[in-house]
Order: C-alpha cells, then sequence, then structure tokens
C-alpha cells in the first residue's frame, strides 16, 4: 500500500509505504461486481432496449440475458446497471 501526497507546489511525496500488506484480491468469481469490470455492451445493450420498450420488465430482461450466457457473471454488469 502507498499513499502519495501533493503540495501546493505540486512536489509528490510519499508519506506512508507498507511494503507487506494483507488485503486479498477479488478472485475471478467475483470480478463482475467491481465496477471497473463492469459494462453493457453493444451487443447486449439493444436487446434490453427492446425488450424494455415491448413492456417486458427490465429485471426480466437482465435475467433473460444472464441465462442467455450461462450465469450472472457472465453478463458483463449487474442488474443495477440494466
Amino acid at each position: 500500500m502507498i499513499r502519495f501526497l501533493v503540495d501546493e507546489d505540486e512536489v509528490w511525496t510519499v508519506p506512508k509505504c507498507i511494503e507487506i500488506y494483507k488485503l486479498e484480491l477479488t478472485g475471478l468469481e467475483d470480478q463482475h461486481l467491481l465496477r471497473s469490470c463492469r459494462n453493457i455492451s453493444d451487443e447486449k445493450a439493444p436487446v434490453l432496449k427492446l425488450m424494455t420498450e415491448a413492456g417486458i420488465r427490465t429485471i426480466d430482461a437482465f435475467t433473460y440475458l444472464a441465462d442467455e450466457v450461462g450465469g450472472l457473471e457472465n453478463v458483463g454488469f449487474s442488474k443495477r446497471d440494466a
């Protein structure tokens, strides 16, 4: 873990550096929950839009996509993103 500070003269300093840090990284099975790993692809966005415009609830459209790609972890975004 490292912490940086920038003073008024734009000089960077390192006030804290811990070389041994016991923070576990996210496993592959949970990466789809990270904001940086989530996005609605160009293929899935139109499907969601057409389904909701046809009167299908967003949650049902999301569930359909999850079933099509083999599970929630393979959709690429969360229910909230949808």
